[in-house]
């Protein structure tokens, strides 16, 4: 039997549940790293005969979303250090004023249509202002600071 060489963001099935290979597999490797909507699994080399590829037809009616799987392979791996850091936070904070804070952070960071321009410019310092504040410079705290009642004013709902 001819060993196979997988490569990161290959889609795979295995019965009726569809994964991502999230790292390249030689033929010298023991073991076939999957990510499966379950989360991410091991599979040894003698149980590959399990997993199959995507056909070509497969595969262009999963890209319909117009990413490639590659693509939606790094967004959720980035989805996953968002929650490792968040959990991390999570013990930390002291107390419901502060968890609100953190929240609204978080909110304003990660908003789809965000309320004003100042928080779409610094959407990237407001997320990590809310998940690793001891990494934000006393500077953009001050900054964020004095925007928040200045917004609050101009972007009642």
């Amino acid at each position: 039997m001819q060993k196979q060489v997988w490569r990161r963001g290959d889609l795979v099935a295995r019965g009726g549940e569809a994964g991502i290979v999230a790292a390249d597999m030689h033929e010298q490797d023991e073991y076939l790293l999957v990510r499966w909507p379950s989360g991410v699994e091991k599979i040894h080399q003698g149980q590959l005969g399990e997993v199959c590829r995507f056909t070509e037809a497969e595969e262009r009616a999963a890209r319909r979303n117009g990413r490639s799987p590659l693509e939606d392979l790094r967004a959720l791996e980035s989805m996953d250090g968002v929650n490792a850091m968040s959990i991390e936070r999570s013990k930390t904070i002291k107390s419901p004023r502060e968890q609100r804070l953190v929240d609204d952070l978080v909110r304003w960071g990660f908003a789809k249509d965000f309320e004003c321009e100042w928080d779409r410019k610094n959407a990237d310092m407001l997320c990590l202002l809310a998940f690793k504040p001891e990494l934000v410079k006393w500077r953009f705290k001050f900054r964020e600071r004095l925007h928040r009642p200045i917004h609050a004013l101009l972007h009642r709902r």
